[in-house]
């Protein structure tokens, strides 16, 4: 029997746009996306999806989004590996970086942005995601759960059950 492997998907928290000069790679998290990482992080806790592995965006709002995620989820950071490839990724590599994921690994959590976050759920999904498009299907902040049966290396399209789509407007009435 094939281990259930479980793939958290977040997307970075929301942050200001970018000031005359900065890059939009360099924009740090507003206050606001600070709020909603720390909510995110109790839900996560609440529902027990703790990763043993993450991969996040190199990318200052992701950066911020991963390490404020370990430090309210008390998991540890050391845990996490930084992939300047995930900034502005393609479909075709985030289906490498989680297929390089250790197969001692039963849960990984991917932070980055999108379209590559939303490209990947809609290409991983199988027909229970119909349940979940309704409104923007990944927003700023907006964890999805995805589980399936096999290796890592073996990720295919339409292989994952959508577990739930967590959205922060959706979750908490004050943000």
């Amino acid at each position: 029997m094939q281990a259930t492997r479980h793939l958290l998907l977040l997307r970075h928290a929301k942050s200001d746009g970018a000031r005359m000069g900065q890059a939009d790679f360099d924009r740090p998290l507003n206050e606001h996306g600070r709020q909603t990482v720390m909510n995110m992080a109790l839900l996560m806790q609440n529902e027990h999806l703790v990763p043993e592995e993450i991969v996040s965006s190199d990318a200052e709002r992701a950066r911020e989004t991963t390490l404020a995620l370990c430090r309210f989820s008390e998991i540890d950071s050391s845990i996490i590996s930084w992939r300047h490839s995930i900034y502005e990724a393609s479909l075709e590599t985030l289906l490498n970086v989680v297929a390089q994921t250790s197969e001692k690994t039963h849960t990984l959590l991917l932070v980055g942005h999108n379209p590559g976050i939303e490209r990947l759920v809609r290409h991983l999904a199988d027909e229970s995601l119909q349940q979940w498009t309704q409104g923007h299907l990944i927003p700023i902040a907006a964890l999805c759960h995805l589980s399936f049966s096999g290796l890592w290396r073996d990720i295919s399209r339409a292989c994952s059950v959508v577990n739930r789509i967590a959205r922060p407007r959706q979750l908490f009435n004050d943000l």
